[in-house]
């Protein structure tokens, strides 16, 4: 089992959370697997995100995480159960410093998370799992 999250750009999501669903599932059809998307913030919190958790496919034993993306809106991350804790304070901790927005979705109610414009991240929906 993992904990499963993803980060996007505000920029091109849908503000409306059921916009947004229809938005993220359809992107879903299209990811893949990933290195850091230069030039972007999504590509800035990809990167910080990797220093903690590197790439489980390129990184050395099972440690880390699983990246994939649907470039350039999208980027999805997966980790171990045993390390969701922590791995959902970093991914929010380095969203709001990278201005992106975030999608929790094993959290037991799945949230999403916008920029506020402050440097700080609100919530704006929760969704029945």
């Amino acid at each position: 089992m993992s904990y499963d999250l993803a980060a996007f750009d505000p920029a091109v999501a849908p503000t409306d959370p059921e916009e947004f669903i229809a938005w993220f599932e359809d992107l879903m059809d299209e990811t893949e697997p990933t290195g850091v998307q230069e030039g972007s913030a999504l590509g800035s919190w990809t990167a910080s995100m990797m220093d903690t958790y590197p790439d489980s496919e390129t990184g050395d034993g099972d440690e880390g995480a699983d990246y994939s993306s649907a470039y350039p809106a999208l980027a999805y991350v997966a980790a171990g159960w045993d390390e969701a804790a922590d791995f959902r304070e970093v991914s929010l901790r380095l969203a709001a410093s990278h201005a992106v927005g975030l999608f929790l979705l094993s959290d037991p109610v799945p949230t999403l998370w916008w920029p506020d414009g402050q440097g700080g991240l609100r919530q704006v929906a929760q969704f029945e799992s």
